[in-house]
């Protein structure tokens, strides 16, 4: 028997299914839904490892603009200096915009949308004639919303990834090092501290220490990784979402 991973024939009166994904074919074998399985833990992954360089050269760089512009205000020279600011953390977002609709294209999930911004005074105006002054769009530039929330996931995105960062290596870690401990556990040296501990105390570090319990660990640690993974990534994804998503507004 061949099997097939062509899609299934639609009828001509049907009304297409939106949670239908481009993956659920006739006949999916288990390889296929390993594959995927790999490639979403591979993107989770290294959305989250990159994440946290990334974040801290967006925070280094906006909160440098800022700490230059807040205090140079009082001499109206800060002004631009801020709107400029909200230019570099608007690459930044659109960088992070990007990086997180890749990786839920393969991980499955729904990407960031760009959110709609209003015209910048003298965007569009036809060459020779008049356009706004400069302090004009500088104004209308700091009175962008959109550009603060920006702003303010440049200024914050590293708080939470070096959580999700931190979670994401050690399950790997974990991992990789308990389901191969008979590869090098041969190599560390004999525990021989244990003697001035009490009897109890002596036989709960000899199992927290014993090849099995590592093994065992390590197992606990393989099997939890996609979903552990896949939470970090959805939790980082979250947050960028709230400030960087197209604002969703409330009918009454």
């Amino acid at each position: 028997m061949i099997e097939t991973t062509a899609q299934l024939p639609r009828r001509a009166d049907s009304v297409p299914d939106p949670t239908e994904q481009p993956w659920q074919t006739e006949a999916s074998t288990p390889w296929t839904a390993v594959v995927r399985r790999i490639r979403s833990l591979g993107a989770d992954t290294a959305y989250v490892l990159v994440t946290l360089p990334w974040s801290l050269v967006a925070f280094v760089v906006v909160f440098t603009g800022l700490a230059v512009a807040v205090p140079l205000m009082v001499f109206w020279v800060g002004l631009p200096i801020a709107a400029g600011v909200l230019v570099v953390a608007r690459w930044f977002a659109s960088v992070e915009r990007s990086r997180t609709v890749r990786r839920a294209v393969l991980a499955g999930d729904l990407p960031l949308a760009e959110p709609r911004r209003a015209a910048a005074p003298g965007r569009g105006v036809p060459v020779g004639a008049d356009r706004p002054s400069l302090p004009r769009r500088v104004l209308a530039s700091l009175r962008d919303p959109q550009g603060w929330r920006e702003t303010v996931h440049a200024l914050t995105s590293w708080i939470l990834s070096i959580v999700t960062f931190t979670v994401t290596v050690t399950w790997w870690v974990g991992a990789v090092a308990g389901t191969t401990v008979y590869a090098w556990v041969r190599f560390l040296p004999e525990n021989t501290g244990n003697d001035d501990l009490s009897g109890a105390a002596r036989d709960a570090l000899e199992v927290l220490n014993s090849t099995g319990f590592k093994l065992a660990a390590g197992i606990v640690f393989l099997l939890t990784l996609l979903p552990m993974t896949r939470a970090m990534a959805r939790l980082q994804a979250g947050f960028a979402r709230t400030l960087l998503d197209e604002p969703r507004t409330v009918a009454r």
